[in-house]
């Protein structure tokens, strides 16, 4: 008989144990830890689902573990059984297509139920001071999109509407491409199309239609997307070439012979040196529309009606300006010069035979435009400025630089042509999760079970 009862408690217990290692271990989670909330949104607050959230803790005795939460369809992610301390809160990776944020926050979970366990609460710990806690709230994390622009212009550097480019992806061998596009774009007025939203990946770019008038370009370009790096987008000019972060690449449409109805773009260009005749990039020039009120007084626009910015050369263009009186000037200088105070009058009549005129002084007699310099003094050979320090002794001084040349470029990164593993993974949207803290003690309860039925078992054979 009490043989009998013993096997009724083992059978019981064994069968216990099975139905525990059954059991969700978020049936755990109510007295295992706190639950806190994140969600992830775009830039118009549309949910985002893939978002990998991590929480590390701060003040673990041992190297701790993070815990992961990953956002569903409606953008939120949920990191449950959360024990007690302080927390870092941060995206580690986004979704597809998108770029991570890097907002981080630090939390601090306390257990106000004692040893019940039972009374978790989370709070903001903006000081890093328990007597300066805020009640947490779920926090929304907004990514932007993984973006990149494509020009478009005809013979004469005039934007061209209307063209039409796509992103074809590499083809699952590797050796080729998908026959379908994956994303298209449309040039507009400015003749800038843009790719937005675009997933890791190895795409070929190219044109697929031209506007009215105009032939398409055949050019083609490689282009590497991988939203984990600093400069998520590369691109490769030539097969087999090192890539380099990108930077718009700019597609020419030739105008079809015939085609008369479409305008000469009017151009006005200045040119920008220092005090040695060197070409200077990065100077801001503008255009001013003035008019003329019914009394002949002259009045001039207080914000600019074109703005142009010098390149590598030093030269600056105005493009597609339309007719009128301008006022010319230089806005800013480049870093380490004095903006210079020159200002000419141009004025542009495209039913002219020389459409563009320039008036270098108040009522002067015009003359057809030629590129006008303006010359900017670096700030140390400036009236008023600091003497420079004389050149330690025995060193050499500073050669000049040659005449024409340019000033050197930085150097280009470079990259293996074909990334590694590491480059190409693309994290996984939703990965199982693994319970953290709460798998280990569902586990631990199932094994203490099964000892107390060893144990049981062991008394039988004794008796």
């Amino acid at each position: 008989m009490k043989a009998r009862k013993i096997g009724r408690l083992l059978s019981a217990l064994l069968t216990l144990a099975m139905l525990l290692t059954l059991l969700p271990m978020s049936a755990f989670a109510a007295t295992s830890g706190a639950e806190i909330t994140v969600y992830k949104t775009d830039r118009d607050g549309n949910p985002l689902e893939g978002a990998h959230f991590t929480l590390v803790q701060q003040d673990a005795a041992e190297t701790p573990v993070p815990f992961d939460a990953y956002s569903d369809e409606q953008g939120k992610a949920v990191f449950s059984g959360v024990p007690e301390g302080y927390y870092t809160l941060s995206e580690e990776h986004a979704p597809n297509g998108y770029l991570k944020s890097d907002k981080t926050y630090t939390l601090y979970v306390v257990n106000d139920g004692g040893e019940s366990n039972s009374e978790f609460h989370v709070y903001w710990n903006f000081t890093g001071m328990t007597s300066d806690l805020e009640p947490y709230s779920p926090v929304t994390f907004v990514n932007d999109p993984v973006t990149f622009t494509v020009n478009k212009v005809d013979d004469r550097e005039a934007p061209v509407a209307g063209a039409a480019f796509a992103l074809y992806v590499r083809d699952r061998d590797g050796a080729g491409w998908m026959p379908e596009p994956s994303y298209e774009a449309k040039s507009n007025a400015s003749g800038a199309a843009v790719f937005s939203a675009v997933a890791n990946g190895y795409y070929l770019l190219k044109e697929t239609s031209a506007p009215d008038g105009y032939t398409k370009s055949d050019d083609s370009y490689e282009i590497y997307v991988n939203n984990d790096r600093p400069d998520p987008v590369w691109l490769y000019k030539e097969v087999g070439s090192n890539g380099e972060p990108y930077a718009p690449v700019t597609f020419v449409n030739q105008r079809v012979f015939g085609i008369e109805d479409i305008p000469d773009p009017i151009r006005i260009t200045v040119n920008k040196v220092d005090e040695k005749g060197d070409p200077l990039q990065g100077a801001t020039f503008a255009l001013y529309e003035k008019t003329y009120a019914s009394d002949g007084e002259e009045i001039v626009a207080p914000e600019p009606a074109y703005e142009a910015v010098s390149g590598k050369r030093g030269t600056a263009v105005f493009r597609n300006v339309a007719d009128g009186f301008y006022i010319l000037k230089e806005v800013s200088a480049p870093d380490g010069y004095v903006k210079s105070d020159d200002s000419y009058e141009v004025y542009v009549d495209e039913s002219r035979r020389d459409p563009v005129w320039l008036y270098k002084e108040p009522g002067s007699n015009g003359e057809p435009y030629a590129p006008v310099t303006f010359v900017n003094t670096s700030e140390a050979a400036a009236p008023g400025s600091q003497p420079a320090e004389p050149s330690a002794p025995g060193s050499e001084p500073a050669g000049p630089s040659a005449p024409g040349s340019e000033p050197a470029g930085p150097t280009e990164p470079t990259v293996p042509t074909e990334p590694g593993p590491d480059d190409t993974d693309v994290p996984i949207a939703n990965p199982p999760k693994t319970g953290n803290g709460v798998l280990a003690s569902g586990a631990a309860l199932t094994g203490l079970l099964c000892c107390a039925a060893a144990v049981v078992l062991y008394g039988k054979k004794k008796k």
